[in-house]
């Protein structure tokens, strides 16, 4: 990313005719980081992140947002597989609808819910006059719902998948947050400590980063008690 933002990439992709474009698809359950890690590529590049919600919009809307972005940014579509996408034959079918009937006999539901088509979200991702020099991320909790038209090689540079907390990553959301407790007691040796034995306390159990960070937080007087109340909390969370 640090020679794509570079200007004198730009200046190459324009000699060759190549367009600058990025994109990224993040997939994986909710809570696991998708949507902070957006935020951390703009924060580290000190770019604006411009979040795009496709619910409520139809394909005029999205391209309208899209021609408002600046040069350099990151575009976030969240949740792109609970958007409502129609897929190519749904949209034209939804276009027959409105151009043979009149206004009374259009569908209730289609009249109040525009819907961005997939073709649509196509022409913006990389189609003629397509913007270019920004980042986009897609996000989806359930990529295999998506058409396979929208993360094809070439489109999509980059599909990761962030998945729930693994011992070492619970560790350091745990020491991270007990080491900087206003409140803090203990040495960081010990909670060094701790934050391993709790991190093993989280091997091959379903959690995610999120409900780590915030289980760790409404603990944060006591990372003892965090590491003891983790099971419990864990099995009533389940039900």
């Amino acid at each position: 990313l640090r020679q794509y933002f570079h200007p004198k990439t730009q200046i190459f992709y324009e000699k060759n005719g190549s367009p600058l474009r990025r994109s990224w698809l993040l997939y994986g359950p909710p809570g696991t980081g998708k949507t902070s890690l957006a935020l951390a590529v703009a924060t580290h590049f000190k770019i604006e992140l411009h979040i795009i919600g496709l619910h409520g919009l139809d394909d005029d809307d999205l391209r309208d947002q899209f021609s408002r972005l600046p040069p350099k940014c990151v575009v976030l579509l969240e949740d792109i597989d609970c958007a409502g996408i129609q897929s190519r034959k749904q949209g034209q079918a939804t276009r027959d609808i409105r151009s043979n009937a009149t206004n009374g006999d259009v569908p209730r539901a289609d009249k109040n819910k525009p819907q961005v088509t997939l073709q649509g979200l196509l022409n913006v991702i990389d189609g003629i006059g397509a913007p270019e020099g920004q980042l986009l991320i897609m996000t989806s909790n359930s990529p295999r719902n998506l058409d396979r038209a929208l993360y094809r090689s070439g489109r999509v540079n980059r599909a990761m998948h962030l998945g729930y907390s693994t011992p070492s990553t619970a560790a350091l959301t745990f020491r991270r947050i007990y080491e900087n407790a206003p409140m803090r007691k203990l040495p960081p040796p010990r909670i060094e400590k701790l934050s391993k034995l709790f991190g093993s306390r989280v091997k091959r159990r379903k959690v995610t980063p999120a409900e780590v960070q915030g289980y760790c937080l409404n603990n944060l007087q006591s990372p003892k008690d965090a590491l003891k109340k983790f099971d419990e909390w864990y099995e009533a969370k389940k039900k």
